[in-house]
C-alpha cells in the first residue's frame, strides 16, 4: 500500500478474526459440537465492535451515531454476544446502505442493559419470518445471522427483540444487570 496505514492494517486483522470466529461457530453448530464460553466485561465487547464497526461506516459514506453508557457487566459469552453485535451492525450497515444512518446505543438500570442498533433501512415485511433460521431476503444469504444472533444474546440470559419504530428497524437486546447460575 502506497500509504500505509497501520491503523487501517490492525482493524483489517481484526476483522478476519472475528469472521473466522463466526466460520468455525457455524461449522461447530453443523458438527453438533458445543463450544467454550468466555466471559468478558460487555464494556470490552462493546468497545472493540464499534472500533470494527466504525472504519466500515466512514468507508461507505454511512453515518454511526453511538451513545454508549460505561456498563459494569461481565458476559458470560462474549463471543456469543461479540457475534450477535457485529451481525446486527453489519446487517444495519447493508439495510442502510450508502448515506444512509446507523446508530448504537447502550444504556442501563439497575434490573437490566438495553443495548439498540437502529437503522434507517427500508425493514422487514415478516419480522417473525426474519428472525427463524435458513429465512432471508437476500439473494446469496444463508439466514442464520438473526437465528444466530438470538442464540449469542440468549446464551448470555437475554433477549433479542426487533421492531420497527418511525422509519427505523431497531433491534434491542436487554441483558439482566446481574446473572444468576441458572443462565
Amino acid at each position: 500500500c502506497p500509504n500505509r496505514d497501520d491503523e487501517a492494517l490492525q482493524v483489517a486483522l481484526q476483522q478476519m478474526e472475528r469472521i473466522e470466529e463466526q466460520i468455525k461457530g457455524l461449522l461447530r453448530i453443523a458438527r453438533g459440537e458445543d463450544r467454550t464460553r468466555v466471559s468478558a466485561p460487555l464494556q470490552d465487547v462493546v468497545e472493540a465492535t464499534v472500533a470494527l464497526i466504525a472504519p466500515v461506516c466512514e468507508h461507505q459514506q454511512i453515518g454511526f451515531k453511538t451513545e454508549i453508557e460505561t456498563v459494569d457487566l461481565q458476559l458470560i459469552d462474549a463471543d456469543g454476544m461479540r457475534a450477535a453485535l457485529l451481525n446486527l451492525l453489519m446487517n444495519a450497515l447493508e439495510a442502510a446502505g450508502p448515506t444512509g444512518q446507523v446508530g448504537m446505543s447502550v444504556t442501563s438500570t439497575p434490573e437490566q442493559v438495553r443495548m439498540e442498533i437502529r437503522d434507517n433501512g427500508p425493514g422487514f415485511e415478516d419480522v417473525e419470518a426474519a428472525m427463524r433460521p435458513f429465512y432471508s431476503t437476500k439473494q446469496e444469504g444463508i439466514g442464520l445471522g438473526l437465528a444466530l444472533a438470538t442464540q449469542g444474546v440468549a446464551d448470555c440470559g437475554g433477549q433479542l427483540m426487533v421492531e420497527r419504530i418511525e422509519g427505523e428497524t431497531c433491534f434491542l437486546i436487554t441483558l439482566p444487570s446481574a446473572y444468576n447460575d441458572s443462565v
